[in-house]
Formats: C-alpha cells, structure tokens, sequence
C-alpha cells in the first residue's frame, strides 16, 4: 500500500513482443498516484487497478485492444482520483463496469471502439463530455454504460451507433447533445433517457419527419430544444459561442 509509481522499462524490440498481465496485479494498491503500462500489452485484466483510489494518472500502451471489466472499478474503493485517461486509439472493446464510479471528467470514445459493457461508465459524477469518434464500423453500448452521472454538458454520439439500450443515460441529466439519424429508435429502449433528466438542446442529423418517429418513441425528449438537419459541427460550434459568451 506504499506503493505510488510504477513505469515499465523497456527496450528497443518491446513493441513487438506481446505482454500478459494477470488478474488485479494492482489490487488495493490504494498510494498508487501513476503508472506507464508497457507497449505490448493487449488486454488490462480484470480488477487490475480496483481499489487504487488515489491513482490519477495512466498512461496506456499503444497496443492495447480490450480493458475487461471493472478493470478501474471497486464497489467499495473505487478510482474516485482518476480524472483523465487518454484511451489508445487501436482499442477495440471496454468492458462491463471498468470505470465505474470512477472520477472522470471526460472520456473521448476513439473510433475503433466497436463495444461498450453494461455500466462501463456508470457513476462518473464529475463527467462534463463524452465524444464518440467517428467509426467504420458499428458499436454496441450496453445498459446503463453512462448512468448515475450527473449533470454532462457535451454528449456526441455518431453514425454507427444505431441501438440505444435501456438506461443508458438514467439518472444523468444532458445539457446539449447530438444525435446522428442512424439511430433505430424503434429497437431501442425508450428508457434509454429518463424522463425528468431529458437534454435541454438536441441537435439531430434527421429531418423534421424523422425527428417526429424519434420523438413518437423516445417520448420525454419532446419538450427539448431541438435543432434539425444539423452536423455535430454544429454543436461544437455552440459550445464556442457560449463561451465566448462568459468571457464578454
């Protein structure tokens, strides 16, 4: 438990060799401020920073293709220090609760990210954003992933993701989000947003008619602002203003 840093030394071939790791090698190492996790390495076990509640800052390898479940998350003891982490961009799968109630203020989704597990993020009270990068390929979000957290200023979800699962956002109230047209809504769980805690401002990629069948199913978002045929440029662009706004 005096444990506070931890960096890998490698040498000049350690990118080509793949690196295991076994389950919860950092468990309740709760001193643990930073650590520099090697290059090889493919998968962050399960369990493997729970209880590490002071740790702040992670740097992730290059390599790593899947962080399994509650990899960052301890019911008792979680990662309630970690505010920032920089996912890597070849990142494939996040597990069911990895970061649960952690203390992330922003989390950007890179575009190789094809599934998202049941309470991922969950309980992420300070949360401000969350970006989806754009995709090739489709993404699977599972229950509650972004629950219990808050209040979020930013959401940005894009093509690709077509399903939204129940509770998904239960619990956390929206400022401004945008929502691309791809999404099913008929397949999705209309509990995806809660009533009471609906966005203020939507801006959708549909039309007029499209945004009507959104609405006819996903019912409590009727009485948001709502901004048709619009890009997420769109809403980068209101985040400008707005700002520009407290600095006059």
């Amino acid at each position: 438990k005096k444990l506070t840093e931890v960096v890998f030394i490698q040498g000049s071939a350690a990118s080509t060799r793949q690196i295991t790791m076994g389950t919860g090698v950092f468990y309740g190492c709760s001193a643990l401020r930073s650590i520099v996790l090697p290059e090889g390495l493919v998968t962050l076990p399960q369990m493997t920073f729970a209880g590490c509640t002071n740790l702040q800052n992670v740097t992730l390898p290059k390599t790593l293709v899947e962080i399994e479940e509650i990899a960052f998350s301890n019911t008792e003891a979680p990662c309630k220090s970690l505010e920032q982490i920089e996912l890597p961009k070849n990142l494939q799968k996040i597990g069911a609760h990895a970061f649960q109630n952690a203390g992330l203020t922003s989390i950007e989704i890179p575009e190789c990210v094809t599934t998202i597990g049941e309470s991922a993020f969950r309980g992420n009270h300070k949360l401000n954003k969350i970006d989806f990068q754009e995709s090739q390929s489709e993404r699977t979000l599972g229950a509650y992933a972004f629950a219990d957290c808050g209040t979020v200023e930013t959401v940005i979800l894009r093509d690709k993701i077509r399903i939204l699962p129940e509770g998904l956002f239960a619990t956390t109230a929206i400022k401004t989000i945008y929502l691309p047209a791809t999404i099913d809504a008929e397949n999705s769980d209309y509990s995806a947003f809660d009533d009471g805690t609906s966005p203020q401002t939507i801006y959708f990629a549909g039309t007029q008619e499209e945004w009507k069948d959104f609405v006819d199913w996903f019912w409590q978002l009727g009485d948001s602002e709502c901004h048709l045929n619009s890009s997420e440029s769109a809403l980068s662009l209101q985040t400008l203003t707005s700002l520009f706004a407290l600095f006059r």
